[in-house]
């Protein structure tokens, strides 16, 4: 229990890290010119990074009074061990999401992201072949509708042309 308290506060930190992190990217990648309404292109980014620094703050506090119970009556054995399977499943996604990530640059967004969310549901474990299949198709191409057509955010232009 001890040990998934500490993970508990370890990622807490590291995604009210992040939150921050992200938030002064954004002061100084985006620019801040609001329009009428007093919303600028650094408003959904500034909601991004508070919520997330909200949500690790929240882990952190949450692993920080369990612990506290967790010392005044410790219930379990000693002897909770590393597991090298789950650390090679996380080392392998980290890296199929970079893989992701050069292929929308270099191949097309369409078709990584297809197969990113064809890799994650067979590395989740789902087997129904139509779902797979529905989901593969449908996932890239109305997150590209809604970006590209609707909100006229262009994609980069890889060697596919789109």
């Amino acid at each position: 229990m001890k040990n998934t308290l500490l993970q508990e506060f370890i990622s807490g930190l590291a995604v009210t890290l992040v939150g921050i992190l992200y938030w002064v990217a954004t002061l100084y990648q985006v620019d801040g010119v609001p329009d009428a309404y007093g919303i600028s292109s650094r408003t959904l980014p500034f909601l991004v990074s508070f919520v997330l620094v909200l949500l690790g703050f929240m882990l952190v506090v949450g692993s920080c009074k369990r612990w506290r119970r967790a010392v005044a009556r410790p219930t379990e054995s000693p002897g909770t061990r590393f597991s090298s399977r789950k650390c090679l499943r996380v080392v392998t996604y980290v890296g199929a999401i970079a893989l992701y990530l050069l292929g929308i640059l270099y191949i097309s967004f369409t078709f990584s992201t297809a197969s990113m969310v064809l890799f994650s549901m067979l590395f989740c474990g789902q087997r129904k072949r139509l779902v797979l299949v529905i989901v593969t198709l449908l996932a890239p191409l109305c997150i590209y509708f809604v970006f590209a057509k609707i909100m006229m955010i262009p994609f980069p232009i890889t060697w596919l042309g789109y």
